[in-house]
Formats: structure tokens, C-alpha cells, sequence
């Protein structure tokens, strides 16, 4: 039961895809989110990790249950 609980918690909120981003100056990733209602475009970072953190960050907001980590 926990277990089917948790894997629908974590399909909760908005689908974020990550782009790639290839300048002359770095290469990068950026967050983006693919819902037709919303905008959000990430900040473009240099490390995947830190890039699906973002993504995570959005998809839990979007679904109401991000909670701050102080």
C-alpha cells in the first residue's frame, strides 16, 4: 500500500524536460517545463544533477507539496 502510494506521489505535478544548452562561451542545462498551462523556463546551470534538483523543485510546487528545506 505505501509502496503504490509513493509511486503516485512521485507522477504528482508538472512534467519538467531538460534542454541542453550549447553556447560558444560553456555548454549547460536548462529545466523546462512541457505543460501546456505553464511557462517555466529554468536558470541554464552547468550540472545535470543541479538542473533535475530544479526540475524536482518545480514538479513538487507544482503538485503543492514542496516544502522548504530549513
Amino acid at each position: 500500500m505505501i509502496r503504490s502510494l509513493k509511486r503516485l506521489m512521485s507522477t504528482v505535478g508538472h512534467i519538467v524536460a531538460i534542454d541542453e544548452h550549447d553556447c560558444y562561451l560553456d555548454h549547460g542545462y536548462r529545466p523546462r517545463c512541457i505543460e501546456d498551462d505553464c511557462y517555466y523556463v529554468g536558470p541554464i546551470v552547468t550540472s545535470r544533477t543541479r538542473a533535475e534538483q530544479i526540475a524536482e523543485e518545480h514538479r513538487r510546487k507544482s503538485a503543492a507539496i514542496w516544502e522548504p528545506a530549513r
